[in-house]
């Protein structure tokens, strides 16, 4: 599995972008000193994301809609009820609408292709890729639900990242090394496995590609830091940088990487550090 992981990476800087160089962040006098670093590279966000502290929607997954410039967030529902997503501004995080998915499942992450929006789901045994058409979504009005134009079975859902014509499919292990299973997108945007799967580290909730490097965001339980693991290609050793508790998918928008938390839902409102906001902060300023 490793010399599959070193083809992979190698592929990866063919079909990734880095983006535009934004200026470093500013801590807070109240954050934890351990989170020094990772506050002299990301910024809070604007605003509260929605459905935190008093719902049992428990968000997961971040993704970019690039034809509204606008983030997604996907939602799981604690109590086994729909998933739903929030669609936000980028720029200021303003709530542009909610849309409920017709899936019942742990949706662990998200992302987007020419198309669609893809959705990671986990109900039991059942691991889903579900996707839905960008249009529907766009045309959807505030509180509906939306209906997915395809999905498919897959042997990891815990989150899914897409770069290139390259779809990637995760399974999260909290105890041992992970595995994501690559597929490339044909002219129809349906996923073809590649036969390659490859290791990945312990505890990875979500990741993102660049030209040069996997970053993985990698947390578990509600107490513990999490880590943003920035993994070259050749398999060198790379970076990681210590990071509030309970990251989970990240989006990479114009130079900055863009990372949810799931700290501030009401599920776990005992944790002992909270994050209500989308953070961002400069990608080239993580990797170096």
């Amino acid at each position: 599995m490793r010399n599959r992981r070193l083809h992979l990476l190698a592929a990866i800087s063919a079909v990734a972008a880095l983006g535009v160089l934004l200026p470093a962040a500013t801590a807070h006098a109240d954050d934890p000193p351990r989170y020094e670093t990772y506050y002299s590279i990301f910024t809070r966000g604007e605003q509260k994301i929605p459905f935190l502290d008093t719902t049992p929607y428990v968000p997961q997954g971040l993704a970019h809609l690039p034809e509204q410039d606008a983030m997604v967030v996907s939602y799981y529902d604690d109590r086994g009820g729909n998933a739903q997503i929030a669609i936000l501004d980028r720029a200021t995080s303003t709530h542009v609408k909610t849309l409920v998915l017709d899936d019942t499942g742990h949706v662990g992450g998200l992302a987007t292709s020419a198309n669609y929006l893809w959705v990671s789901s986990t109900n039991g045994a059942d691991k889903r890729l579900i996707r839905y058409a960008k249009s529907s979504l766009a045309e959807a009005p505030d509180g509906s639900q939306v209906a997915r134009d395809a999905d498919y079975a897959v042997p990891a859902s815990s989150f899914v990242e897409i770069s290139g014509d390259k779809l990637y499919v995760g399974l999260f292990d909290a105890d041992q090394e992970g595995t994501v299973h690559q597929y490339t997108l044909d002219a129809n945007e349906n996923p073809q496995d590649d036969n390659q799967p490859f290791a990945i580290p312990s505890s990875v909730q979500g990741m993102a590609v660049t030209p040069e490097h996997i970053i993985w965001s990698r947390s578990f339980g509600r107490d513990n830091d999490s880590e943003l693991v920035v993994d070259p290609l050749g398999g060198q050793a790379g970076r990681t940088v210590t990071a509030p508790n309970m990251s989970e998918d990240m989006a990479i928008v114009d130079g900055e990487l863009h990372v949810v938390y799931e700290s501030g839902a009401q599920k776990f409102s005992d944790a002992d550090y909270k994050v209500r906001t989308i953070h961002h902060g400069s990608l080239s300023a993580l990797i170096s």
